[in-house]
């Protein structure tokens, strides 16, 4: 990798974290890029690095449970504690993969920049509609507790 894609990296990265802005419309970034005298090569390059897609790897000696890895712009969208029930919720086997999966990804294409833990309620409302499952959410897994303790509305 040669310093101009750090740079663009770098630049990227800060754009995010400062949320000057979404990085919704990839051509007109790009544009701005190259506006800037950057090479599409190296764009392309620093993109791929940014945005490369999510592994799911292996933590078990018997090779039957599946770690979810969120990719960067995954672990941005979501804050630290949607991130730990993420974890949970795979961890313990609450959700099947596929379910996890659409909720993950309904959620980065979310309006919000950032979402806490009610914005992940919600979607996870919307994906699983059942309400005997939703209970045993609440019961498993501590952070929802204050969903259901402060406002009963959140569960079915």
């Amino acid at each position: 990798m040669n310093s101009n894609v750090y740079e663009i990296i770098s630049q990227l990265v800060r754009k995010m974290l400062n949320k000057e802005q979404e990085i919704t419309d990839e051509e007109r970034l790009i544009s701005t890029l190259q506006e800037e005298g950057y090479k599409l090569e190296d764009i392309n390059q620093a993109f791929e690095f940014i945005f490369s897609s999510s592994d799911i790897i292996d933590i078990s000696k018997d090779k039957e449970h599946k770690q979810r890895i969120l990719d960067f712009r995954e672990r941005f969208k979501f804050n630290l504690n949607v991130q730990g029930i993420i974890i949970k919720l795979n961890s313990l086997d609450l959700l099947s993969n596929e379910e996890l999966e659409t909720i993950i990804t309904k959620s980065v294409s979310h309006h919000k920049i950032r979402l806490d833990v009610l914005d992940f309620w919600e979607i996870l409302e919307e994906i699983i509609d059942d309400e005997f499952r939703l209970a045993t959410l609440v019961e498993k897994i501590p952070e929802f507790k204050i969903i259901n303790a402060g406002n009963q509305e959140y569960v079915h």
